[in-house]
This record gives structure tokens, C-alpha cells and sequence, in this order.
């Protein structure tokens, strides 16, 4: 069986790390799934000309090609109706936005400031150490992101920020979660191919090995992703993060692989749009990484494949 060769799984698994090392080093947030399906598609071409094997492309593609394309639209939709009404909860509770300056080390708090689309500049204002009276107040211009947004009242007797501080923490858990649940089975299917793993150690391998490129390398695409896409506050990263955890759990409760990376920009994407901060060049550049992981990953699986193969 062609599935459980070694020149399959090594190709397999070299060209799908091969192509997420090059993203995760340019900082590009790309799909670990769209890389393994691309992956499978190089090595399975590569072994139907070296050996004439049979390859089933059309499960493939309802398997996991409609999947992957679909659930980013639908984390999109999602976020694009419930950010609206979270918003309008919020200010039936009575629950307003402050801007925080920044001055240095210190916070200077200023009454609500209207905040435009796209690249609009706000103030970050400096009080001058020798300030009396008339010498009135000094202005330097700053991007709007040296802005800090802060929630003022409270819910339920809580500080209402501090409340959301611990949603938004406990959201990103969510995401993780999520991200383990659906990407593990993918990777571990794989190793499990091989007659020399067992589950329990495949499982505890693949658990220990995205930890550990997540804390080498994850900080370039995390700043990516949360700075890069949109501007947003608190709020709007608890909602973004909920809708990821929420899509990518029902999708792996029903057996459906996605990518928790294209369903978590998906939300960005639509906070974006309805916040009006969307920065469209970094988008369009994340959707050229998107179009081509899975080529590029299955022109490094059949080129692995066929050089294993030969020798």
C-alpha cells in the first residue's frame, strides 16, 4: 500500500514542514491542513508516475478542499453578525470606550475619542514637564495603534475591562484547544501509517512538537496576525477568538478537517470590515500565501518522493 511506504510518509511529512518552516519564517500565517493536503497531492502524483499507483483525488477534494474553503466564509459571517450585537449589548449595559494615552511610562486618560477608518492618525499627547498655567499642552502626532481602547463600568459589580481581560485570556485557551483537537488527528494519521508508532506515543510526540515550534518560532506570526491584519481592542479579539474556537470544534465534533489559522484570519478579516481598520495589502498577501501552500507543498513532497524513490 502506497499509504504506508516510506518514500509516501516521508515526503508527505518533509514537504508539508518544509512549506510551514518557510511561511512561519517569513511571518506568513498559512494552513498546516492546506499544506498536508497539498503534500499528499505531490507525493500521491509523484507515486502514480514512479509506480502507477491509484490515486482517489475526488475524496480528497470532498474530504478536505471544500472544508478548508468554506469554513474561513463562514467564520467570516459569523463574526460579521455577532460583533454588531456584542456591541449592542455593550452599550445597553451602560459600558463605554475610553482612549487611553500614551505618554511615556505614564497614561494620560481622555474623554472618548471618535477614531476614523483606515490610516486616520489621533494624538499622543505629552504634557510638558515644566507646564504652568498658560504654557499650555504640546501635541506630537502618533499612529492611531499608540492608542490603548479601555472599557469603563462595570457588570455584575466587576470591572468591566478586567472582566473582558479574562474572557479574551480564557478565549485564546479556547482557540488552543480547538487548533489541538482538529490539527493533532491530521498530523498524527499520518505518522500512524507507519507500522513502528503507536497512538499514545504519536499523540504525546505531536503534542510536544507543536509546543515547542510554537514557542521557538510562534511570535512572528502571532504579532502578524494581531497587529498586521486590523486594528482592535479587547473586545473585539474576545469575539474574533470565539468564533475561531466555536467553527473549529463543531467542524472537528462532526469529523471535518479545517484550518484554525484560515477560520482565525477569517474573523480578523471581518473585524476588519466592520470596524473599518482593515489593511488590505496585508491581507491580499496573506491570501497569496494561502493560494500557494498547497502547490508549493506538493511540489516539495513529489520532488522528496521521487528522489527518495530513486535511491
Amino acid at each position: 500500500d502506497i499509504a504506508s511506504s516510506h518514500s509516501f510518509i516521508l515526503s508527505v511529512g518533509l514537504g508539508a514542514s518544509l512549506c510551514i518552516f518557510l511561511a512561519s519564517i517569513l511571518g506568513w500565517p498559512v494552513s498546516t491542513t492546506h499544506a498536508l493536503t497539498g503534500a499528499l497531492v505531490g507525493g500521491g502524483i509523484s507515486s502514480y508516475v514512479l509506480q502507477g499507483s491509484e490515486l482517489k483525488l475526488a475524496a480528497l477534494g470532498g474530504n478536505f478542499i471544500i472544508p478548508l474553503l468554506i469554513s474561513p466564509l463562514i467564520s467570516i459571517i459569523l463574526v460579521a453578525m455577532l460583533y454588531p450585537i456584542f456591541r449592542y449589548i455593550r452599550i445597553k449595559m451602560g459600558i463605554t470606550k475610553e482612549m487611553d494615552i500614551c505618554v511615556g511610562e505614564k497614561v494620560v486618560r481622555t474623554v472618548p475619542l471618535p477614531v476614523g477608518p483606515g490610516k486616520d492618525y489621533l494624538s499622543s499627547a505629552t504634557l510638558s514637564p515644566d507646564y504652568q498655567g498658560d504654557k499650555a499642552l504640546t501635541i506630537d502626532l502618533a499612529p492611531r495603534e499608540t492608542l490603548m481602547e479601555r472599557y469603563d463600568g462595570r457588570f455584575l459589580g466587576i470591572n468591566s475591562e478586567k472582566l473582558l481581560d479574562a474572557f479574551h485570556f480564557l478565549s485564546g485557551g479556547l482557540v488552543s484547544f480547538a487548533r489541538g483537537l482538529n490539527d493533532t488527528p491530521k498530523i498524527l494519521a499520518l505518522l500512524l501509517t507507519a507500522s513502528a508508532f503507536q497512538i499514545e506515543y504519536g499523540l504525546v510526540s505531536v503534542g510536544i512538537a507543536m509546543a515547542i515550534g510554537g514557542i521557538i518560532n510562534g511570535r512572528r506570526v502571532a504579532n502578524r496576525m494581531s497587529h498586521d491584519i486590523t486594528s482592535m481592542n479587547h473586545g473585539q479579539g474576545f469575539t474574533a477568538n470565539l468564533v475561531t474556537g466555536i467553527v473549529v470544534i463543531f467542524a472537528s465534533r462532526i469529523g471535518v478537517p479545517v484550518s484554525t489559522t484560515h477560520v482565525s484570519c477569517g474573523s480578523l478579516f471581518a473585524l476588519g470590515i466592520v470596524n473599518r481598520s482593515a489593511k488590505v495589502k496585508t491581507i491580499l498577501r496573506i491570501l497569496v500565501a494561502w493560494v500557494t501552500t498547497l502547490p508549493l507543498a506538493a511540489l516539495l513532497a513529489a520532488v522528496i518522493y521521487y528522489f527518495h524513490f530513486i535511491h
